[in-house]
């Protein structure tokens, strides 16, 4: 596991060790979404003058997601980009897994955490 540093947080990202060389070349930094904070890139597209940007994120670039799919984070850690912990999903299986998630969030609140 490797570490990547994020340039506007002081905790760092992680990816496996097979990932090391296709991220390194890139400048990473936590991002907001609606859907929580993320990874992310910007990269150009094109020749310097066009300056088309395309933001990328780190889970979907190491998993190779294809745009009808969805990359979900297996520990609902968004900052966990490790192989073991990123599947590609359809979107349906995605949000099936977030309400369960959200059941299970709200179970912990209401009894506690099981000692």
């Amino acid at each position: 596991m490797i570490e990547i540093p994020l340039s506007n947080r002081d905790f760092p990202a992680l990816v496996s060790d097979c990932d090391a060389d296709l991220v390194s070349r890139y400048t990473w930094y936590a991002k907001k979404s609606r859907h929580g904070w993320y990874v992310c890139t910007t990269i150009r597209i094109g020749k310097r003058r066009d300056n088309k940007r395309l933001t990328v994120r780190l889970h979907r670039l190491i998993m190779q997601c294809p745009d009808d799919m969805t990359v979900d984070h297996l520990n609902y850690n968004h900052w966990d980009n490790t192989r073991e912990n990123l599947e590609v999903v359809t979107g349906l299986e995605n949000n099936r897994r977030q309400h369960l998630y959200n059941q299970e969030d709200m179970m912990k609140r209401i009894h506690g955490e099981p000692e």
